[in-house]
């Protein structure tokens, strides 16, 4: 829960992190992303604000370039409220009453530039939207998601994100296939 407007909200947060390149130092970047901005939301940090500071912490980091994408969701649970962030990242997809549809925005990623901003989009909610987030090792070029989403009858978020991680693998062409990650969020009143 965090405070805003005098008054206490119930707030969702889901954030998913995409670390440059392959191995240990890629895993780091991206736990580290997701780790600080969980905090700095908890604080009652605005999102926007908070990835400026993982941007600026990612700049100043000692060694390495280190570079990440950072996609954030914030939904207020009161007002059905979504707001979207994006550095760099992978489109979100946002499936309703059986439609599915594509959130995309172009911006860099998190650590490569000193004055990286987000990109924000809002979005109205409502009871049974499912937001379905994912990492740029799923090809999304062909509307291939969007029609598993729109398609999807289950009621376990888990279990499509795993028919959704399990048909990009079986997509992936390359050698050496990119980390697929798959992150889904469904607003249902208690």
């Amino acid at each position: 829960q965090g405070a805003g407007n005098g008054h206490l909200r119930r707030v969702l947060r889901l954030a998913l992190s995409d670390g440059m390149g392959t191995g240990a130092s890629a895993a780091l970047d991206s736990a580290m992303l997701c780790n600080l901005v969980g905090r700095l939301l908890e604080a009652g940090i605005p999102c926007g604000s908070a990835l400026r500071l993982v941007n600026s912490a990612l700049m100043v980091k000692g060694g390495r370039e280190s570079l990440a994408t950072l996609d954030t969701t914030v939904v207020d649970c009161y007002t059905g409220t979504a707001l979207f962030y994006k550095a760099g990242a992978a489109p979100t997809f946002l499936r309703r009453q059986g439609r599915a549809m594509r959130l995309e925005a172009t911006s860099l990623p998190a650590g490569i530039l000193d004055c990286v901003e987000p990109v924000e989009r809002r979005f109205d909610l409502r009871e049974g939207d499912l937001i379905l987030m994912v990492s740029d090792g799923v090809p999304t070029e062909e509307p291939w998601v969007e029609e598993q989403l729109a398609a999807w009858e289950g009621e376990d978020p888990a279990e499509l994100c795993r028919r959704i991680a399990e048909a990009a693998r079986l997509r992936c062409r390359e050698l050496k296939p990119d980390d697929i990650t798959v992150a889904a969020l469904r607003l249902e009143k208690d």
